[in-house]
């Protein structure tokens, strides 16, 4: 990091940038030498859990402005120190015109089901780290199969930063040796989702402090109906019972009830699915995200504008 801080620190005192936008809590310590010594304003997007009070602190007073992409995040942001003002919300978006599940065009959801002999496939996408909730998926799975005898679980991500090792390892020794080890797939991290997408029935979510979700925009574009842990960027992204369902933190058996309904429900699986991806045009459109983050540049440049509300 230190090094990284050094490299960008000379590149902006030599192209003198207006703004930097960093897009991570990382990418904005890195960007703090930088900021101080030379004109060019920072703008930390703040796509994580808040880092702790004090490097929170620095950062935001440090930055010009802050794009939280959640209320869940801004509002973790403002307990830590950071001024209100500065923090615009703009949640994340997707492409819609992109084909993420089986459909190659149009806008209809894929026919799911076909080729699987019945079975009704439940997915989890995420890095292997705690906060992503795997053990809470396979702890739902385990309790669901009486209800869903055909059910199957596909397990999708690693630990690809290696600061995890050992809860990967749990993750992978319960899907392989656990009660429904039978039923569970372990797919590694897939860079293309596209595959995946088509291969699901249904999307769990189960992290507790999610930022936001953007899998489950992804998801639910594709007319992948989704389960998600009421809390974090996710309680705002879903509406429960129209465009997903929601659970309890840490409730497996809320879960399992839940996995059981959207499997045993087809009308309820299809409506949610229909609503989400209509939600899903109509809130989270890359387009809209790049022009409220446009006026934000815009306000960095020409102060007075008019064009700070976002």
């Amino acid at each position: 990091m230190i090094r990284a801080s050094v490299r960008l620190a000379a590149a902006a005192l030599r192209e003198r940038p207006e703004i930097i936008h960093a897009n991570n809590v990382h990418a904005a310590a890195i960007s703090l030498p930088a900021a101080l010594i030379g004109p060019s304003k920072l703008v930390w997007h703040a796509r994580d859990p808040s880092p702790g009070a004090l490097l929170s602190g620095l950062l935001g007073r440090r930055s010009s402005r802050v794009i939280a992409v959640s209320s869940w995040v801004r509002r973790q942001l403002c307990s830590h120190g950071v001024a209100p003002w500065k923090i615009s919300v703009i949640h994340n978006g997707v492409e819609p015109g992109a084909a993420v599940g089986k459909e190659s065009a149009g806008n209809e959801p894929p026919a799911r089901a076909v080729e699987r002999n019945g079975s009704f496939v439940f997915g989890h996408v995420g890095q292997f780290v705690p906060r992503k909730g795997q053990m809470l998926f396979l702890s739902a799975a385990a309790r669901v199969t009486g209800a869903v005898p055909d059910a199957r679980f596909l397990l999708v991500g690693e630990d690809i930063f290696g600061r995890d090792s050992d809860y990967a390892e749990r993750v992978r020794r319960l899907a392989r040796g656990g009660p429904v080890s039978d039923r569970v797939t372990l797919a590694g991290w897939c860079s293309d989702m596209e595959p995946v997408y088509a291969k699901l029935d249904c999307l769990v979510h189960t992290a507790e402090e999610e930022p936001f979700g953007r899998v489950l925009i992804e998801a639910m574009r594709a007319g992948v109906p989704v389960i998600a842990v009421d809390s974090g960027g996710p309680a705002e992204v879903i509406r429960d019972g129209l465009t997903g369902l929601l659970v309890p933190p840490g409730d497996a058996g809320a879960v399992s009830a839940a996995l059981s309904r959207m499997a045993n429900e087809p009308g309820l699986a299809e409506s949610i699915s229909e609503r989400a991806r209509r939600e899903v045009a109509e809130r989270f459109a890359a387009a809209e995200v790049a022009r409220k983050v446009e006026r934000i540049y815009a306000s960095l440049l020409r102060p007075g504008c008019g064009c700070e509300e976002i």
